[in-house]
């Protein structure tokens, strides 16, 4: 970095910024290179998983003089103690400029990355999910859940422990632990009996598994038991794949099983219903020969053209059959968990960039190149509203996990904010494909007693001017963009453009000269 000319100086502490939740904090500083000639702000604007000092999320002004430009300013940086568990992970802080001192209106903003460490275990919980059947070898199930969290990379071991009142020669063996791995919510353990030729009495063959503690999670529910059924009995089996069915409006999809847990004598057909957020799914049918094959059920969320963020869609199963162990069953229901579609971040940096850009260079070429007689060139009223907002935007929606319109408009809003201060991101959402309009990109320039340029521009009335003006520059701007049905980046140039308009206003010592040997005259009109 060149330290003769304006540019902020942001000094990491051992090079990063490290802080835990619920621990150490960290701090960086910040300086000006140079002196500027007007006070100049940083604007910080971090997300909600730090606190510079004014709350999370909230965000923090150093205000630099030419007096304490080259003095480095502390930023103390807290991680948000939330019970999210969320692992190792970051938070972006955002540089921005505001000043109306030259140099420095041309300054880019930065970000700052800080690395998080997560206090939070996650929350382990085992359930029993079906009983086990010697005749029809209809293995038992549990299911091992962390709830809405998942497993962090690597995957999470779970220990377990073994007990019950069926002997070890009555079920395969079990390890003692089982892996949930990386990114999934939960894991399926099976207890696969053995076929004997006993009769077995009072109390039932029962297998408990108990979890052991571990340092790397905690324990909520702790026990579970399932029975080994010596005859068969009539029910149907749902096995969610990673103990969660989770789908995407318009994008993934997810999927269970649907099993019986003995033969019926005739064909048993399984109906779904599944309201208003999940797409149909066809019936499936099991035969006295298919009966324990393992069905598949896909589960698809309805694109509903609505940001709705997350949210459920709920499936029921009924039964149609003439086997009367069947007929008079109550199948269970499967939740969904509905995330609207996420976003490609590469995909809308870049287009981003590309549209900011162009903006930036239509109002440098447009306006502050323009010459105006009398008054000079436009670019000593105004300073480029464009300048640095691609480099301080693009970073945070590159980085951003699981990137849906609603998070997009925050990270749009924390950015622009601090140069437009009533920003207003709008989603519509048609066929699936999303429409971003940002409004509200407003901003006035003023600039007082400026050098009046000495010629009017019109040579043939022989008038010259001198003296100073005051003027006022109200910019107007608004940026429209989105996705076609090929997942494509667009401008929507009908709801893209800016206007600005230019008030002027002589100053007292403004007077113009008609013809030598005239007195001057003011030029206040």
């Amino acid at each position: 970095m060149d330290n003769d000319s304006p540019n902020l100086l942001i000094t990491q502490s051992g090079g990063s910024t490290n802080v835990t939740e619920g621990g150490a904090t960290d701090s960086y500083t910040v300086q000006l290179t140079t002196a500027p000639t007007t006070d100049v702000q940083v604007v910080i604007t971090p997300d909600g998983e730090v606190d510079l000092g004014n709350g999370v999320g909230q965000p923090l002004t150093l205000t630099f003089n030419a007096g304490n430009a080259l003095t480095a300013q502390t930023v103390t940086v807290t991680a948000n103690n939330d019970t999210e568990v969320e692992g190792r992970h970051t938070s972006l802080l955002n540089h921005s400029i505001v000043t109306t001192d030259a140099d420095y209106q041309t300054v880019s903003g930065q970000a700052l990355t800080v690395t998080i460490t997560d206090n939070d275990l996650p929350t382990v919980s085992i359930n029993a999910a079906g009983n086990a059947s010697e005749r029809s070898a209809v293995p038992g199930v549990f299911e091992v859940s962390l709830g809405d969290a998942v497993a962090p990379a690597g995957g999470l071991t779970v220990n377990y422990t073994v007990s019950g009142f069926a002997a070890s020669t009555d079920y395969s063996p079990l390890s003692g632990s089982v892996v949930i791995p990386a990114g999934e919510s939960g894991a399926t353990i099976f207890v696969n009996p053995i076929n004997d030729a006993d009769i077995e009495g009072t109390p039932p063959e029962t297998v408990t598994l108990t979890l052991a503690t571990n340092s790397n999670y905690s324990i909520g529910t702790n026990s579970a038991t399932i029975v080994i059924n010596d005859d068969d009995v009539a029910g149907v089996r749902i096995l969610q794949s990673g103990t969660r069915t989770d789908v995407v409006e318009g994008g993934d999809t997810d999927d269970y099983s649907l099993s019986l847990t003995a033969r019926p004598s005739s064909n048993v057909t399984i109906n779904f219903n599944t309201g208003t957020q999940i797409s149909t799914i066809p019936s499936v049918t099991f035969t006295p020969a298919n009966w324990n094959v393992a069905q598949t059920v896909t589960v698809a969320a309805i694109d509903d053209n609505l940001t709705e963020g997350a949210h459920t869609g709920t499936i029921t199963h009924t039964i149609a059959t003439t086997d009367p162990n069947y007929s008079a069953l109550s199948v269970g229901s499967v939740t969904a968990n509905i995330s609207d579609p996420i976003l490609d971040g590469l995909a809308i940096a870049a287009g981003l960039d590309a549209a900011l850009d162009a903006l930036e260079q239509r109002f440098s070429q447009e306006f502050l190149a323009t010459e105006i007689p009398i008054f000079g060139s436009a670019s000593a009223l105004a300073s480029n509203p464009f300048t640095g907002l691609s480099d301080l935007i693009q970073s945070q929606i590159r980085t951003a996990a699981d990137l849906d319109a609603s998070r997009l408009e925050t990270i749009i809003e924390n950015a622009f904010r601090p140069l437009f201060a009533n920003v207003d991101v709008v989603t519509t959402v048609s066929g699936g494909a999303p429409l971003f309009t940002i409004d509200g990109l407003d901003r006035s320039f003023s600039r007082t007693n400026l050098d009046l340029a000495s010629d009017f521009g019109l040579p043939g009335l022989d008038m010259q001017v001198e003296g100073k003006f005051n003027s006022t520059v109200n910019f107007s701007g608004a940026l429209s963009f989105g996705f076609d049905g090929s997942n494509n980046f667009y401008l929507d140039a009908a709801q893209t453009g800016f206007t600005t308009t230019v008030r002027f206003r002589a100053a007292q010592q403004c007077h113009r000269h008609h013809q030598p040997g005239l007195l001057p005259t003011g030029c206040d009109g």
